[in-house]
């Protein structure tokens, strides 16, 4: 069996995952189960972009975007929810108390 990787494949750098072994090598569509409390750190060729993929998180190394909430799982980066952009002025306030512009004149 050839170790040479294929034109978009996923390096293993180090794990603590049962069943996906350090220096292994994985199609880049394979499907990673990491339990909560494991980590994978994989690099994802051909463009050697790094990543730690914590767990638990079910998906691609490809598809994985970190969640900056602490023991929330990360959605795949294709299902990432990035929010509105609100284009008025702040409110304003006066003695504590929000005052909303009235639009309906």
């Amino acid at each position: 069996m050839s170790t040479a990787l294929a034109h978009a494949d996923v390096l293993v750098l180090n794990s603590d995952v049962p069943g996906i072994a350090k220096r292994s090598v994985l199609q880049d569509a394979a499907i990673l189960d990491i339990p909560g409390n494991k980590s994978v750190k994989v690099i994802l060729k051909p463009s050697n972009v790094t990543k730690v993929i914590k767990g638990p998180y079910k998906g691609t190394a490809k598809d994985y975007a970190p969640s900056a909430l602490s023991g929330v799982a990360a959605k795949p980066a294709v299902e990432m929810d990035t929010g509105t952009t609100a284009n008025g002025p702040p409110a304003r306030s006066r003695n504590g108390l929000t005052i909303v512009p009235d639009d309906k004149h």
